[in-house]
């Protein structure tokens, strides 16, 4: 089945923005251990562990209660990482993190 051109900008949609993602990441030198639960929700929808979620939902006090030893002093740089590499939709409430998951991330159409 040939690719229509819809597909292939929906792909390099994604490509660009998880590099984005990725460059901001490093650029705050996060946690190498924390990319794969931020990619693949990212661009899948895939929900990661407490921490992550906390961090999606913007909830301060819950993500410093789930950091380990290396995000509790990152919390700053989480933030800063949320506001300028993630895309608007997919985080600041649980709300909108249930709707990426159902919406599968970057890798699908918004419905």
């Amino acid at each position: 089945m040939a690719t229509t051109a819809t597909q292939t900008r929906l792909k390099a949609g994604v490509i660009r923005a998880a590099n984005k993602a990725c460059d901001e990441f490093t650029r705050l030198n996060l946690p190498g251990h924390m990319w794969d639960g931020v990619e693949r929700y990212l661009t899948r929808g895939i929900i990661p562990g407490d921490f992550l979620v906390a961090v999606f939902e913007s909830s301060l006090a819950r993500a410093a209660g789930h950091a380990d030893h290396y995000n509790q002093r990152l919390l700053y740089e989480w933030a800063s990482f949320m506001f300028n590499a993630m895309p608007e939709p997919c985080w600041g409430n649980p709300d909108k993190v249930k709707a990426w998951k159902i919406r599968g991330g970057l890798s699908r159409s918004p419905k």
